[in-house]
């Protein structure tokens, strides 16, 4: 029973976080490019390859911590099973 409304949590969080590391990574990109620290000689491809790289990386993150609380979540199924076995 919480593992499902920890995973249906998980999976209402899914849209907000990539609302939140997409305009996190367009911020990141637009302040790069004015402070200076992507060259505006930079080609289309570059710029491509680097937005690319973050969502990646922000994909990794996301997908690590998934793995993460779904195995948290079963451990607390597991451990609630236990209890309601020594409660019978």
């Amino acid at each position: 029973m919480f593992s499902c409304m920890l995973l249906s949590t998980i999976c209402r969080c899914r849209s907000v976080f990539v609302l939140h590391m997409g305009s996190g990574c367009v911020i990141y990109t637009l302040v790069a490019c004015t402070v200076g620290w992507i060259s505006p000689e930079t080609g289309v491809w570059q710029k491509i390859g680097m937005i690319a790289a973050q969502l990646a990386a922000a994909f990794l993150i996301w997908f690590f911590f998934l793995l993460h609380y779904r195995r948290e979540a079963k451990e607390m199924n597991e451990r609630i099973q236990e209890m309601k076995k020594g409660k019978d």
